[in-house]
């Protein structure tokens, strides 16, 4: 006969724990996967908003006699053109280097820099340029249009 006194099913307290701390750790490692998968994302949308910008600005030129915006350019010209990380419009700042708090940055008369910024050195005023921040790089890159 079988004494049920001694008849031992389950799982002891130990076996749980084991089995939440592995599954713990999955959900992190999948977790920090997702979130690294994400910033190349960014990037790659950063850079098209600022092809976007340089578009806008040749637009605004053709609308106003070859004359570029020396302001920043009205929501005619920019629309639903944000930062896909913080939601920030671009901000119009002549010899202006794009950082975390504020990843973009355009400017007539400007051409890019070395550091990934916008300058006045060596622009004419049928130069555009536009910095963006790149987290992958976590440093800024530029494009213009010459």
């Amino acid at each position: 006969m079988l004494n049920r006194l001694n008849d031992k099913r389950g799982f002891t307290l130990i076996e749980i724990v084991l089995v939440l701390a592995i599954a713990a750790l999955i959900m992190l490692i999948v977790f920090l996967a997702v979130g690294g998968a994400q910033r190349p994302r960014r990037d790659a949308a950063r850079k098209n908003n600022a092809g976007r910008i340089l578009s806008a600005m040749e637009s605004y030129a053709s609308n106003n006699n070859g004359t570029y915006a020396t302001i920043a350019l009205g929501p005619g010209y920019t629309t639903n053109i944000t930062d896909p990380l913080t939601g920030a419009v671009p901000s119009y700042g002549s010899n202006s280097t794009a950082t975390a708090a504020t990843p973009m940055y355009y400017a007539s008369g400007n051409i890019c820099n070395a550091t990934g910024g916008t300058t006045t050195a060596g622009a004419v005023s049928r130069n555009v340029a536009v910095s963006y921040w790149s987290e992958v790089a976590a440093a800024a890159a530029c494009v213009d249009n010459r």
